[in-house]
């Protein structure tokens, strides 16, 4: 009777194989599905730093693009008279200047801009710069930057590699808001030129698609502040001559 009694309480007390085999396949699945949702979690924290990091970088390049463009110049294509030099300028070309004002420096294209700005990325740079941005095609938006000496430096575009300003941009446009001389409203167009239209533009539109999926395109619009240009009193004409084409 004892050894039975002995027998039966040691096969209460052990586990089958069976029983075994099941608990080790819930404890798989059970960590299976934890370190499942923390790889998951490390990945969209990844992503979500990844994001913010591209979101805050896409603010600073947008600021600084925004405030050189505000602070553009309306360079005039009129070379200013030397001392003794006597004016040479039609009494049409003076009308057409008192009317519409001078031509200046700003050439807008569908996919670049150049114009000339008082403010440099570059810090080191001060004064009047003459700006070029462009989108490369190895998908990186430039800035090009130099010295204004003169018309004549604002014939040739900077030859050096300027600063890079954003990677894995896929396509830019740029639109420009104003009026021509005889236009009253202002309309969005794709081109704009400061010799034809004399001054530069009310607003311009930027539009950057990217080549990475998933990530929205940036559009923005900037308001350039207007610049009235000055005459001269006491001639009641600028006394300058018209810029060589």
């Amino acid at each position: 009777m004892i050894r039975e009694s002995k027998n039966r309480e040691s096969q209460q007390k052990g586990f089958t194989l069976l029983e075994v085999l099941v608990a080790i396949t819930i404890l798989g699945l059970m960590a299976g599905v934890v370190f499942g949702g923390l790889r998951l979690g490390i990945q969209a924290w990844e992503k979500g730093e990844k994001g913010a990091d591209r979101l805050q970088r896409l603010r600073i390049i947008s600021d600084l693009i925004s405030s050189q463009l505000r602070d553009a110049y309306p360079y005039s294509l009129v070379k200013p008279l030397k001392s003794g030099q006597r004016l040479r300028l039609d009494r049409q070309e003076v009308l057409e200047i008192r009317k519409k004002g001078p031509p200046v420096f700003f050439q807008g294209r569908p996919k670049t801009v150049r114009f000339v700005s008082t403010r440099a990325l570059d810090p080191s740079m001060n004064g009047l710069v003459q700006v070029f941005y462009e989108l490369a095609d190895d998908q990186i938006f430039r800035a090009r930057e130099y010295y204004v000496r003169g018309m004549d430096s604002l014939q040739e575009v900077p030859d050096k590699d300027g600063n890079v300003l954003l990677t894995g941009v896929g396509s830019v446009r740029f639109d420009y808001l104003g009026t021509t001389p005889g236009e009253k409203e202002p309309t969005w167009r794709n081109k704009w030129d400061g010799r034809r239209m004399r001054g530069l533009p009310m607003g311009v539109r930027i539009r950057m698609e990217w080549i990475e999926e998933g990530i929205s395109p940036l559009d923005w619009i900037v308001w350039i502040p207007s610049k009235p240009w000055i005459k001269s009193r006491r001639l009641r004409f600028p006394a300058v001559r018209p810029f060589l084409k």
